[in-house]
């Protein structure tokens, strides 16, 4: 209980750091697009979030020692949705950092999920999602995270 008072006491101090930046709006641009796809995955609509992955995609996984590319990414993410239900997951932004085409957005991450047999599952965390802006449009060409539970 004590580990989760502390992660919430995080979160609000890490909110509380992320709205008082003020970003301009290519960054407000790369967060309104973060939380899209947030939606999009919280929301179970894979086709939809898939769209915000470049074909170059790749990346580490958290839980193995594989590179992931698009559709490895999309089959992991693919096998939560299906074994996992009532999911919210939520997004606080820490920084991003914009260098020409490329984006990189640091965010804070909470995962709430119950499994089809009833048990309820919470993973909280860190992420970098690389990002880079192709026909005006900015797509996930990379990410790495870890949990901190």
């Amino acid at each position: 209980m004590k580990k989760i008072s502390l992660l919430f006491i995080l979160f609000i101090f890490i909110t509380g750091l992320a709205s008082a930046q003020q970003w301009t709006e290519e960054q407000k641009d790369v967060w309104r697009t973060v939380q899209t796809y947030s939606y999009l995955y919280n929301s179970n609509n894979m086709s939809e979030f898939y769209n915000y992955f470049d074909n170059s995609y790749w990346a580490w996984n958290y839980d193995g020692a594989a590179l992931l590319k698009r559709d490895n990414r999309g089959e992991k993410m693919n096998y939560w949705a299906v074994n996992t239900e009532g999911n919210s997951y939520f997004v606080t932004p820490f920084k991003i950092t914009i260098n020409g085409n490329f984006a990189y957005a640091d965010f804070i991450y909470k995962e709430i999920s119950d499994t089809k047999d009833g048990k309820s599952i919470s993973d909280v965390g860190h992420y970098t999602d690389i990002l880079m802006k192709v026909n005006g449009k900015w797509l996930i060409v990379g990410d790495h995270g870890d949990m901190s539970n």
